[in-house]
């Protein structure tokens, strides 16, 4: 992707026209640039998972990378930047500060927030449909890859993002950006292209305690229709599939969140301080990015964790027994379902927390899928327990 591709016509006509418009535009190129030295990094950073180190990110990890980069790019704006400027003049009125704010706003999301194109009067477009209804028309700021049975849902968790084909000349690709805005990404750049995909999520998801706390407690909130659904179908000796995929993902976020996230948020707020070089970018950083510490060490987060871990556990093997209950593929969803089983059921065993059953196959009535009444009845019990 170069600047002559960059500076074509655009699917979104408002992307360029007024002062708004240009700031949407720059920042798209600025989080391309950044992107652009994270996957052209070949040093050493810790892989995800154990995997082998990867020149790519998840949708989920993007959007936190650009909620990050939009974050500190604010906090040095209203920090050292100028007030007033309109799209007409010139951002090289004042090379020492920068020149404009990021004009995506941070909204809520299913699991956590994410940066959007929002007016207050039509529905948030989010910047992943954004960047892939421009992909779409040929304008590749970045390379959005979707899983080849979604290829229409760039929001599809399985989709890779990669940086664009960025011009090798810096102030050719940053055109209209001053001195001082160019040092400030390169010092965002070199940063974060040390973090490992799940130190760059931590990074993006986590900011202060207080949004911790909220999003760990939505998580809760939103996880209740799915509880209340999957109670009534076990009362009901229904299955439950659906409703307990979902209890799954919000339990494993609030998890995440109130405790699993703090190794990563601490080696890439770490990694951050050491490799920022400029003195006022790091004290920018410090300064929107609470210590973790102060996120995690506080009563409130504390007193999460305990629930929160009761619920990923036990949402492990509540979905094993709806897996298992499934007819089609049976043998795939029995070994899925017992390495499911097993994971939750350990860590609940290591808390001390109570289990519905020693072995999955205890659960059913011998020969059957069919839950066992004791045993529908118990699960109906934690069910209900899984709260804040």
């Amino acid at each position: 992707m170069g600047s002559e591709s960059l500076n074509s016509g655009f699917l979104f006509s408002e992307l360029r026209e007024g002062r708004e418009g240009v700031q949407f535009e720059r920042m798209l190129r600025a989080l391309s640039f950044v992107l652009h030295q994270w996957c052209q990094f070949s040093g050493t950073r810790t892989p995800l998972y154990g995997e082998p180190a990867s020149q790519s990110l998840s949708v989920i990890q993007f959007d936190k990378l650009a909620l990050f980069v939009f974050r500190l790019w604010n906090e040095m704006y209203h920090r050292h930047g100028v007030r007033e400027h309109t799209a007409n003049e010139s951002p090289a009125i004042d090379s020492r500060v920068l020149t404009f704010p990021s004009p995506f706003t941070e909204l809520p999301g299913k699991h956590g927030r994410g940066p959007a194109r929002f007016d207050g009067k039509s529905p948030p477009i989010y910047i992943i449909d954004s960047l892939y209804a421009l992909q779409s028309d040929g304008i590749f700021y970045f390379q959005i890859t979707p899983p080849a049975d979604a290829r229409n849902n760039p929001k599809d968790h399985r989709t890779i993002v990669t940086a664009g084909d960025v011009n090798t000349d810096t102030n050719q690709f940053l055109s209209g950006f001053n001195s001082r805005e160019i040092e400030v990404l390169r010092e965002m750049g070199n940063g974060l292209k040390h973090l490992g995909p799940s130190e760059v999520r931590a990074l993006g998801t986590h900011e202060n305690c207080q949004k911790t706390r909220e999003d760990i407690v939505k998580e809760f909130v939103d996880m209740r229709p799915h509880r209340i659904a999957v109670a009534e179908r076990l009362g009901e000796s229904q299955p439950f599939f659906n409703a307990s995929r979902e209890m799954v993902e919000y339990a494993d976020e609030a998890w995440r969140k109130s405790k699993d996230n703090r190794r990563d948020y601490a080696n890439a707020h770490r990694i951050m301080l050491t490799e920022i070089g400029d003195p006022d970018v790091r004290s920018a950083f410090s300064g929107c990015q609470e210590t973790t510490e102060h996120i995690w060490d506080h009563p409130t987060i504390r007193a999460y964790v305990e629930p929160a871990e009761n619920a990923w556990s036990f949402t492990k093997c509540l979905h094993a027994i709806s897996i298992y209950q499934r007819e089609d593929e049976k043998a795939v969803a029995s070994r899925q379902a017992r390495a499911m089983w097993k994971e939750g059921i350990e860590h609940r065993r290591k808390q001390q927390l109570n289990v519905p059953a020693s072995e999955i196959d205890e659960v059913f009535m011998p020969g059957t899928r069919q839950i066992a009444p004791q045993v529908q009845e118990r699960l109906i019990n934690m069910v209900e327990s899984i709260t804040l």
